[in-house]
């Protein structure tokens, strides 16, 4: 094994044990949106894609890989979800010159059909809650194998209530990196980082009480510095991503308790002409739970050709997750020209 693979095993593991696994939820902030994934490849594949020169939405998955995508492309896909849940994206991104590209990103998570109940239980209507995440990057490309690149983020809640306003969270920004060596790629995201001393990505909600007045909620974003490494192997791909996130609102936590790590693991098998298997397990190292601690998924990619070096590409999967969890079904379509 090469110096550079022994490198990024051991930094996996450091990542890997470094952090403590007592924080059970990542909070819902976070989990609206990164715990889901973005586009139904990252989904099919547990989550990973910093690597992934292929990636649907990079903008929001790693804005240095806008950079390295040398066509012009457009993806829009959707997902149905038990307990009525719904989501759904919408990306875009161009080379502007030639070591720079731009690249957009919207993602929507939302529920459908919630009844309200008023303090003596009467049924007052039906409400549905969305919450968007926009995303707008800019990459350099220092090589054909190497780019940088850094989006501005901010999010929308729309509750959909009487008395509760919608909202938007001040911007924030996402720090990437790619390389490519040979048959191995990787790829490192600094997500959440805020505009102030604590880096922090915080936000401060208001709404409208029952007397009329205005009441606010601070809160924040959990910072995340995520780590992955894919590998070719024959025709197939798989790959490795930790996620470790700071579950504090400050510039850093040096105890372990306040962090907390999750493991992605990808893999795409191409079967026959342009149609590929991805497959994948998105969690927790381990788990006192028993069982399967985490996500395990399943999909298929395929492509058709509308012009001579122009094609849509399809993406379908679906998500079997952990007791007491919805099953997202979700579809992708993204094309290149």
């Amino acid at each position: 094994m090469s110096l550079f693979k022994i490198q990024n095993v051991v930094i996996l593991i450091i990542l890997g044990l470094v952090c403590s696994l007592n924080a059970d939820k990542l909070g819902a902030r976070l989990g609206w949106v990164e715990r889901a994934g973005a586009g139904s490849i990252q989904q099919n594949m547990g989550g990973t894609g910093l690597s992934n020169s292929k990636a649907q939405l990079p903008a929001f998955i790693n804005p240095a890989i806008v950079g390295v995508q040398r066509k012009t492309q457009v993806s829009v896909g959707g997902e149905t979800r038990s307990l009525d849940r719904r989501g759904g994206h919408l990306g875009f991104n161009s080379t502007y010159e030639n070591h720079l590209a731009f690249g957009y990103a919207v993602l929507y998570r939302g529920d459908a059909g919630i009844e309200l109940i008023d303090e003596n239980d009467q049924n007052i209507g039906v409400a549905s809650p969305g919450f968007l995440r926009h995303s707008v990057a800019l990459s350099a490309r220092r090589s054909q194998v190497e780019s940088f690149g850094v989006s501005l983020d901010w999010s929308s809640f729309h509750p959909d209530v009487e008395g509760f306003q919608s909202y938007s969270s001040p911007i924030s920004f996402t720090v990437g990196y790619y390389r490519s060596f040979d048959n191995i790629r990787v790829g490192t995201v600094l997500r959440n980082l805020g505009f102030n001393g604590n880096l922090s990505a915080e936000e401060i909600a208001s709404f409208e009480n029952g007397g009329g007045a205005v009441d606010t909620k601070e809160d924040y974003y959990p910072k995340a510095l995520e780590l992955e490494i894919s590998h070719d192997f024959g025709a197939g791909t798989y790959y490795v991503k930790n996620s470790s996130y700071l579950l504090q609102n400050g510039l850093w936590g040096w105890d372990t308790s306040v962090w907390e790590n999750r493991l992605g693991l990808g893999l795409e098998l191409p079967f026959w002409a342009d149609y590929a298997i991805q497959m994948g397990y998105k969690g927790k190292y381990f788990s006192t739970e028993g069982g399967v601690p985490g996500n395990l998924s399943l999909g298929l990619s395929w492509r058709m050709l509308i012009a001579e070096e122009d094609w849509v590409e399809w993406t379908m999967g679906a998500i079997a997750e952990r007791k007491y969890q919805y099953t997202p079904i979700h579809l992708s379509m993204r094309m290149f020209f």
